[in-house]
């Protein structure tokens, strides 16, 4: 008990609470065995609320992200289309099309990673 810096009281009264919720059992001159463990906990209203509210971020941002990969995935093909018929003819244009199509693909992989690491945070949060 002084390595657990708890009083004997204390210890006994633990002791006992343990064999009321018929935890333990104590045999006179031997000490006190563990029966079996306690049932898992319940989770709280609170935290099955706030997990609820998080698993419905999750989905509203997955079809955001839906959404956004589809008008990104449009707005490439409209540059490419753009990019062919300028590039015979060597415009401008033709230049700043590429750096379009650049800034676009390096803005979906930087949206991409970041719902990963999202969808990550949530699952270590619930515990999977």
């Amino acid at each position: 008990m002084a390595s657990y810096q708890v009083s004997v009281t204390v210890a006994r009264a633990a002791i006992k609470q343990l064999q009321t919720e018929g935890l333990a059992e104590g045999q006179p001159g031997k000490g006190v065995y563990v029966i079996r463990e306690p049932a898992p906990a319940q989770p709280s209203a609170e935290f099955v609320e706030i997990t609820r509210r998080i698993e419905d971020l999750r989905d509203t941002l997955a079809a955001a992200m839906n959404q956004l990969d589809a008008r990104l995935t449009a707005l490439e093909q409209s540059l490419r289309h753009d990019r062919r018929r300028l590039d015979p003819l060597r415009r401008p244009a033709h230049r700043r099309t590429s750096s379009y199509l650049m800034v676009l693909a390096a803005a979906r992989e930087f949206v991409t990673d970041d719902l990963a690491g999202f969808g990550a945070a949530v699952d270590d949060f619930r515990g999977t």
